[in-house]
């Protein structure tokens, strides 16, 4: 009786032994890595829409600068609540600190995604091959203009990829020679970009012009800037005017108007979590910065962080049309409402939230960001 039971379990192993043998042993229909990457331009498709992935974060670069000046306090739940917001907001931050290692993350990814594509440039021809190089020059160069304005001098590389992890121990390049690198990427890309795209969200010829007008004006550049800028007004092949409506310009329903010499797009089709660097395709900016715990007409529920400040509102001239388009007085708004003993919010980060951003709160997750140029 053990014999049989012994031969039966030999039988039984040495059959799942083959069967995984079976499952295991399979040459796969394709594989797709670094090394066979590039080899269509499919490829090349795929790998610009990764760049452009890299910019849908640019609600960091906003937020934190506006957090950093008097123009608004960090806020959320606490000021346990994102702690590197509220570092930034009393100056208190060092080497070590959340926020800013997100910006260095997401801007140095977006350079690596980039470089990826120039290394590969060579490996195939097709029509179309220099517009993404010009496309992928343009963002190189947003992401190093982030980069040098947050940091001041960095590792400057624009010949491969670059890890996260060595960038510590990278030898930093001198902010002027970074910049120089930025006019000339913005140049090259200005010579190919058209003036016009077919697909909403693509770069253009005045997206160039425009961001490399703004690069000359960091760098107190202003008869270069004045020149590039004229050009781009007097040229205006884009077909670029102002809004009629500066108190609805940043509605869901204005998305992608006259008035936007480039807008980042974003979807609601995907939502959010904390899992990975970029993890959804919506607006983060919608979330974070709409009013914590709202429940009433218009305006989105959200996180509170970025609020606005007295400083902010009084730097406004009376009956300047802008005031009351970027700054919400929250109660004198629901004191206005039919209803407003049904209307309530929570204050959190340390303050009373008296104010609040509209071009934020007013969104949805999906549209535009116009946070760039």
């Amino acid at each position: 009786m053990m014999k049989n039971i012994y031969q039966g379990l030999l039988v039984l192993t040495l059959g799942m032994v083959t069967a995984c043998d079976s499952l295991l042993d399979i040459d796969p229909e394709f594989t797709q890595d670094a090394e066979n990457f590039f080899n269509t331009e499919e490829d090349f498709d795929r790998a610009i829409i990764g760049v452009y992935d890299m910019m849908q974060p640019a609600y960091l670069n906003m937020w934190i600068g506006e957090i950093a000046s008097d123009n608004a306090i960090a806020g959320g739940e606490s000021v346990n609540d994102s702690r590197g917001l509220h570092e930034i907001e009393n100056m208190t931050h060092g080497g070590v600190n959340q926020e800013l290692r997100a910006v260095m993350r997401v801007n140095y990814t977006g350079i690596a995604r980039a470089n990826y594509i120039f290394e590969n440039q060579d490996n195939i021809d097709f029509d179309g091959k220099a517009l993404i190089l010009a496309e992928a020059k343009f963002m190189r160069a947003y992401f190093y203009f982030n980069l040098v304005n947050y940091f001041g001098d960095m590792p400057l590389i624009i010949d491969r990829r670059i890890s996260i992890s060595e960038i510590p121990n990278a030898e930093r390049t001198p902010k002027a020679a970074i910049y120089e690198q930025i006019e000339s990427d913005l140049g090259e890309a200005m010579e190919v970009l058209p003036w016009t795209v077919s697909e909403t969200g693509r770069l253009t010829r005045g997206a160039a012009m425009a961001m490399l007008g703004k690069v000359l004006l960091y760098q107190n550049k202003y008869a270069e800037a004045a020149t590039i800028l004229g050009d781009l007004i007097a040229d205006n092949q884009g077909g670029y005017e102002l809004f009629a409506d500066y108190s609805t310009l940043f509605l869901n329903e204005n998305r992608n108007v006259s008035e936007d010499v480039f807008t980042i797009q974003f979807s609601g089709l995907q939502g959010g979590d904390y899992g990975c660097l970029v993890c959804l395709n919506g607006n983060a900016a919608v979330g974070f910065q709409s009013i914590r715990q709202y429940d009433g007409p218009f305006y989105a529920d959200g996180n509170s962080y970025n609020l606005p400040t007295q400083d902010l509102y009084d730097a406004f001239e009376e009956g300047d049309i802008r005031r009351e388009a970027t700054v919400l007085d929250l109660d004198a708004f629901i004191a206005a409402q039919p209803n407003p003993d049904e209307i309530t919010y929570a204050i959190g980060g340390g303050a009373i939230q008296v104010f609040t951003i509209t071009n934020t709160s007013r969104g949805l997750m999906s549209g535009v960001c116009r946070t760039m140029i």
